[in-house]
């Protein structure tokens, strides 16, 4: 059985849960909230809630604002170096240098005839700068002294609890695949 910690900063408000998994089930043990003024650090709401639990890993959202998202169609053939085909592919798409990015993808599904030239890798991509993403690790780091395991953009941690939530879930489309679903987080100065 372990515990896993999510976070959620925004620009008033620190929220957590906490999931506890174990061999054939999730299940939310808890969810908090704290507050602090704008303008102030959220280290010492975070210390609040962090201080009460013990949790085997940690993830933190980082905000939708400081992401980039790309939906990308590659050759099949590209399978087996798509981190590389990836990097080329998104460098023209994002208003700043890959050097200073970090990306990670999902593979949605594959399009076209199996086997045939025409087939397609869809691909679904979040790309952020590095610093963004240092930025909110030191601040997790700051204020429960221990870096998160994972930093997940906004609307993918949405987007994960689908596989936790079975009100969330969809029956498939007449094509097999499943329904979509949609999320959405209506904040005071930013929505995801």
């Amino acid at each position: 059985m372990a515990r896993l910690l999510g976070i959620d900063i925004s620009n008033r408000h620190v929220r957590a849960a906490v999931l506890r998994t174990s061999y054939r089930s999730v299940a939310v043990e808890a969810l908090l909230e704290a507050s602090y003024a704008p303008g102030e650090s959220p280290v010492p709401a975070l210390q609040e809630l962090a201080g009460k639990l013990k949790v085997d890993s940690v993830g933190v959202a980082l905000a939708g604002d400081r992401c980039f998202y790309r939906r990308l169609e590659l050759p099949a053939t590209a399978s087996k170096e798509v981190d590389g085909v990836l990097a080329f592919e998104l460098e023209s798409s994002i208003p700043f240098e890959m050097e200073g990015a970090v990306y990670d993808h999902r593979q949605l599904r594959t399009i076209g005839d199996k086997g045939s030239e025409g087939e397609q890798l869809v691909v679904f991509a979040a790309i952020s700068r590095i610093e963004d993403v240092q930025d909110r690790i030191d601040l997790v780091k700051e204020a429960i002294a221990r870096e998160p395991d994972s930093v997940e953009p906004g609307s993918i941690t949405l987007a994960n609890l689908s596989t936790v939530v079975p009100e969330l879930s969809q029956p498939a489309l007449d094509d097999g695949q499943p329904a979509p679903v949609a999320l959405l987080d209506l904040g005071d100065t930013r929505s995801e």
